[in-house]
């Protein structure tokens, strides 16, 4: 993975890893979180059509796309799964208001 980021770096060697590069990198270096990611859905490769990519494009990130309820619920299940992982207590986790809005 360092020949990989190494080739991303810019012209004074700096490499800003992605959010999937972080979490690779974790699990190569045995943290569990990095294992947690993956194995509860999120792709380390957000190709087109995934969650996290639909996420990219969304408002809630780089773009303006609208978020459809399907994307929402792929991202959030294993978001609080992370949680978890991480140790946050399921009490302190924020639940998001439910909406009956069409997609």
């Amino acid at each position: 993975m360092r020949t990989e980021l190494q080739a991303r770096a810019d012209a004074k060697g700096t490499v800003k890893p992605a959010l999937q590069d972080d979490y690779r990198l974790l699990e190569l270096l045995g943290d569990p979180l990095g294992r947690a990611f993956r194995e509860h859905g999120l792709p380390h490769d957000a190709t087109k059509g995934s969650p996290l990519a639909a996420r990219n494009q969304s408002i809630l990130a780089h773009g303006f796309q609208p978020v459809s309820r399907n994307t929402y619920e792929a991202l959030l299940r294993p978001t609080v799964a992370l949680l978890l992982e991480a140790g946050i207590a399921e009490g302190k986790i924020p639940r998001f208001p439910q909406s009956n809005a069409a997609d």
